[in-house]
């Protein structure tokens, strides 16, 4: 698979950043869009490589879930020290590790969570967390048939993910997702949760359940009728990016250049 223009990246130089985060399985590139409208908004926006992507999928046995939380980390810690009022924006596990930053980094303004997914659809966490701790299980491969979890078939071609993903990678997810959860009472920055009632992967409860345990005194809901679950690169992606944008720019303000 063609991972070229998949790398991390940075782009715009306003005086306010923006962390963006992708998901599992996915890449940077996944986040071009609202890189791109941020940064003619006036923001400098940071989008990271987390570890185990856009290269093989046999990386992904040999990453744990601390070392993504680890990239986030050391990337919020290095856009901050330039841009000291930002926020972060994570797509899938993206938003997980973006709630993961909010909870413990305090001078965290804002927080764009997209598709978030602390329960998976249908039979899929059961299933999996019945068979994955057992060898030989993690040392498997599945296959996404019919690709990425994404209704506009020319995005899905353009913007690469892993097909093939080890039960190991899976595994790790699961961790993250059950480490995060107790973060979320600690979440206390402006929230903004999008979320499709066509996602396949994470289903549109989702959240209610972040909103539920959060502790953040201003929440926003955006919910999409048309996009799957990859909603950076689907077609409501021109909402999903306004909105973004829109929220950022009331809780961190215009930058000087926007």
């Amino acid at each position: 698979m063609n991972f070229e223009g998949c790398r991390a990246y940075e782009i715009g130089n306003g005086e306010k950043g923006i962390l963006l985060l992708h998901g599992f399985t996915g890449t940077p590139k996944d986040m071009r869009y609202i890189a791109e409208h941020l940064a003619e908004k006036g923001f400098a926006v940071s989008v990271p490589l987390l570890p185990g992507h856009a290269s093989d999928p046999e990386d992904l046995k040999k990453i744990g879930w601390e070392e993504w939380i680890k990239t986030a980390e050391v990337s919020w810690e290095s856009l901050v020290k330039k841009c000291p009022q930002s926020g972060i924006a994570g797509l899938s596990m993206g938003a997980l590790l973006a709630l993961h930053i909010a909870a413990h980094w305090r001078n965290v303004k804002a927080v764009a969570c997209l598709a978030t997914p602390f329960v998976l659809d249908g039979w899929t966490r059961r299933i999996l967390s019945a068979i994955l701790p057992h060898l030989p299980w993690r040392n498997f491969y599945y296959t996404k048939k019919g690709g990425s979890d994404v209704r506009d078939e020319q995005a899905k071609a353009e913007f690469p993910s892993y097909t093939r993903i080890p039960f190991a990678g899976v595994l790790n997810f699961m961790a993250l997702v059950d480490h995060v959860r107790t973060d979320l009472p600690k979440v206390t920055a402006p929230l903004l949760l999008v979320h499709s009632l066509n996602d396949h992967t994470a289903p549109v409860k989702n959240v209610k359940i972040v909103e539920k345990y959060i502790s953040s005194p201003s929440v926003k809901k955006v919910i999409l009728k048309d996009s799957y679950h990859v909603l950076t690169i689907d077609v409501n992606r021109e909402i999903v990016t306004q909105e973004i944008g829109d929220f950022f720019r009331h809780h961190i303000g215009r930058a000087h250049n926007a």
